[in-house]
């Protein structure tokens, strides 16, 4: 068997329908007096709960998270986080959401709670990402990673079925591409097969659920412009990173063409 290193990164995970409720007890348990919660879009009805229930726990809120998480607005909330003497953070929605609260906690000594409603995963890692002049930037960081998890499944249930295959989808891409990772391991690998087990073309039959579901199918939907395709294909080119198949400008910019246009996936493209 060959050598491998598995990391376990600690932390406290609440689980069940309603399970929200617990969350101001749970900032008891990690002793954070004062709170500040991050969330946006179909969250905010759950920030304004969690206000209410916090009382004076309460000390500032964002009620806006923008997806490329540009580095001024990670330093602006992190100055709330100080001016608001805030001990603990509570992240609400989606990656990006979740983002925001790991990139405050690796530049302020802060608690960190997050209250998953997609799909993404980042809630469970110690990866981190910042968006700094157009280009977007990635480390790992133990702070990163949320000291508490809170998974209320009626916050999944609530989401429109549009943004559920669209998030379904980037954590079935999260499974395949940990089974060819650099750091891969039989531990995780064993998860990964079986978060994607039964599907015989993954790319295919991802595809076709979003087209079902009426997500997003193609870079275009995504508010992509035809004239960045080639400034995205260099950007992966000159910052491949690891990759099992060697990395050629030809093949990538065909692949964005594809995706660009909602090109269905072929088996071995």
């Amino acid at each position: 068997m060959n050598r491998f290193v598995y990391e376990v990164l600690g932390g406290r995970v609440v689980f069940g329908a309603g399970a929200v409720s617990e969350v101001p007890a749970e900032f008891d348990t990690l002793g954070a007096r004062k709170v500040m919660i991050i969330a946006s879009g179909s969250s905010i009805h759950l920030a304004d709960f969690l206000s209410d229930q916090l009382g004076d726990g309460f000390a500032a809120r964002i009620d806006q998270v923008n997806p490329p998480l540009p580095i001024e607005d990670v330093e602006r909330a992190r100055s709330l986080v100080v001016a608001s003497s805030s001990q603990a953070v509570v992240t609400i929605g989606g990656g990006s959401t979740i983002g925001l609260g790991k990139n405050i906690a690796i530049r302020a000594p802060i608690q960190h709670l997050a209250i998953p409603t997609t799909y993404s995963g980042s809630e469970m890692t110690s990866i981190h990402g910042v968006t700094v002049g157009g280009l977007k930037t990635t480390g790992r960081d133990p702070r990163a990673k949320p000291q508490t998890v809170v998974y209320d499944p009626d916050r999944s249930r609530a989401l429109p079925m549009r943004v559920t295959a669209g998030s379904a989808m980037n954590a079935a891409a999260h499974c395949l591409e940990a089974l060819y990772a650099e750091q891969r391991n039989p531990v995780k690998v064993m998860a990964d097969i079986a978060g994607v087990l039964g599907v015989a073309d993954p790319a295919a039959g991802l595809f076709e659920m979003a087209v079902a579901a009426g997500a997003p199918s193609s870079l275009t939907e995504l508010g992509m412009y035809e004239h960045d395709l080639d400034r995205a294909a260099d950007i992966v080119f000159e910052n491949p990173g690891y990759n099992p198949r060697p990395v050629e400008r030809g093949w990538i910019r065909q692949l964005l063409d594809d995706a660009f246009l909602g090109k269905r996936p072929m088996t071995g493209h």
